[in-house]
């Protein structure tokens, strides 16, 4: 059956997603348990609006967008009667600030070491995870000196579909599936998730965190940290990136049942539970600061939050964190086919 799809079919607010396979790319479709890494959105005139590493929210032409992917998957939302005007204008709201965000893909590797599921019993795994959070850490908080938000590719398209409309029932918003119960659906929304303040009254888990995950664990231990001042090099990231890519490639020889070169196959140094813990309690902690810009009822949610625990500024935080697997998977979308450059 040929699954492709013709470009110049796409329309206005076509969710594109892409599949590449550069070590990190693998890292979080294997994480994710996803076949994708990577989150577009289409508005139309061959104009692509995507985050961008080292570049943040931007728009390119298709060939530049697709070029190095193997393939980029078409989804479109369900009911093709909306109006994607009001997607379009979320979009263009935020690129239009574009030089206030940025996005650096270890950022999205380290949420989905928080936030998921994952084989802990397995020291790569947990070699990785940490080493991920800790390269994520220093990303962001080298990030918040430079004055700008952290804005995850797949946040980006989320949060143009949430924000379209600011009516509780938006029929713009995607549903995500939740990490608890894979067979269920239900409609989340982050934009609603801060403006009724469910977060901090824990009315509703956020369906991208899974119970059986890092972050559940930490509420206990957030409570006494204190964030942590930036103190990392650029230089210093790109070594903890580039060890972090040594540990990914074994851990994929691992699973593939490949042998690596005896240079390239030491034994990761042991990281137990203890040590993992810590270091994603200080992550998260970190994250706590990286407040969004929305309002609560005309205020910021800096004010608002004032005052309030740092697993609760941890939930609005990531109240809009979603994967380019979660939109691969969310039930709002149909997929339409796949682009090969």
């Amino acid at each position: 059956m040929d699954d492709r799809f013709d470009p110049n079919r796409l329309r206005l607010g076509d969710v594109l997603l892409y599949r590449a396979d550069s070590w990190i790319s693998w890292a979080i479709r294997t994480f994710d348990n996803s076949e994708v890494s990577h989150a577009a959105l289409y508005l139309g005139n061959d104009r692509i609006a995507e985050a961008l590493i080292k570049v943040g929210l931007t728009t390119q032409d298709r060939s530049t967008s697709f070029n190095g992917c193997n393939w980029i998957e078409v989804r479109r939302i369900n009911d093709t009667a909306l109006d994607m005007t009001p997607v379009d204008c979320v979009a263009e709201k935020y690129l239009a600030a574009g030089n206030r965000y940025a996005y650096e893909q270890i950022v999205l590797l380290g949420l989905i070491c928080l936030t998921r599921k994952l084989d802990f019993d397995n020291p790569l795994v947990r070699s990785i995870a940490h080493r991920a959070m800790v390269a994520a850490d220093a990303v962001i908080q080298s990030l918040r000196q430079e004055g700008k938000q952290p804005m995850i590719c797949s946040e980006f398209v989320f949060r143009c579909y949430d924000e379209a409309l600011p009516e509780r029932d938006d029929p713009y918003t995607l549903e995500i599936i939740s990490q608890a119960a894979n067979r269920s659906r239900r409609r989340f929304s982050g934009l609603r998730q801060r403006l009724g303040m469910a977060a901090i009254a824990g009315a509703e888990p956020l369906p991208t965190v899974h119970p059986e995950s890092l972050l559940p664990r930490l509420e206990s231990r957030l409570a006494s940290l204190r964030p942590t001042a930036p103190a990392s090099s650029a230089l210093a990231t790109e070594g903890r990136q580039s060890e972090l890519e040594q540990f990914i490639n074994l851990y994929a020889a691992q699973r593939e049942g490949r042998t690596l070169a005896a240079a390239a196959a030491q034994p990761a140094p042991a990281v137990g539970m203890e040590e993992l813990e810590a270091t994603a309690a200080q992550f998260a902690r970190n994250l706590a600061e990286v407040l969004p810009e929305a309002d609560i009822d005309g205020r910021p949610v800096a004010r608002v939050l004032r005052g309030a625990s740092p697993a609760a500024r941890v939930q609005v935080v990531i109240a809009d964190f979603v994967t380019p697997g979660d939109l691969d998977r969310s039930p709002s979308l149909t997929t339409l086919g796949k682009i090969y450059p």
